[in-house]
């Protein structure tokens, strides 16, 4: 069982190190994967940067009910990653085709404050795509070797912060 100061209680799951995936079942049958995708997109001036950046993104097998517990596997999940990698670069983009960006903000927004005391950071920025203004997050340790620098960066709306192209 897996067990944090001011986490509910996160369900079991079990990391799958070949495709960098985790996994895991709710207790209404929703099958989650999470992944941690390498995205040198980000950053593209700080090419060093490269190998530590991540795209963070999750898919499920339906939409279920409202459940608590996801949020605090998702939260724990985030969790071992810095864990992991402390000086990884954790990106968040907010896509609004379907009209739902605000509601996952206010997701990412709930993962974050589940990690309060982990260290991590969250910055936030809209970001221009092709021309479109999308909200994205990082997420970072506060013992991140390139703290300053990525922060720098990315809190400057230089339009160099991403060579993204987002369908």
């Amino acid at each position: 069982m897996h067990v944090g100061s001011n986490l509910l209680r996160p369900y079991s799951y079990f990391h799958n190190p070949a495709s960098g995936t985790y996994h895991f079942d709710t207790d209404h049958d929703v099958d989650f994967t999470v992944y941690f995708v390498l995205d040198a997109s980000w950053f593209p001036l700080f090419p060093e940067l490269s190998d530590e950046i991540y795209t963070f993104g999750f898919w499920s097998s339906c939409t279920g009910r409202r459940d608590p517990r996801v949020m605090d596997t998702l939260a724990k999940i985030i969790k071992d990653h810095f864990e992991l990698y402390r000086d990884s670069i954790l990106t968040f983009v907010c896509d609004d085709d379907d009209k739902k960006q605000m509601s996952r903000r206010r997701k990412f927004n709930g993962w974050y404050l589940l990690q309060r005391d982990s260290g991590v950071i969250k910055l936030d920025e809209d970001v221009m795509f092709e021309g479109k203004a999308k909200h994205t997050s990082i997420l970072m340790h506060i013992d991140n070797c390139c703290f300053s620098v990525v922060s720098e960066a990315y809190l400057s709306a230089d339009p160099d912060v991403t060579s993204k192209i987002l369908d």
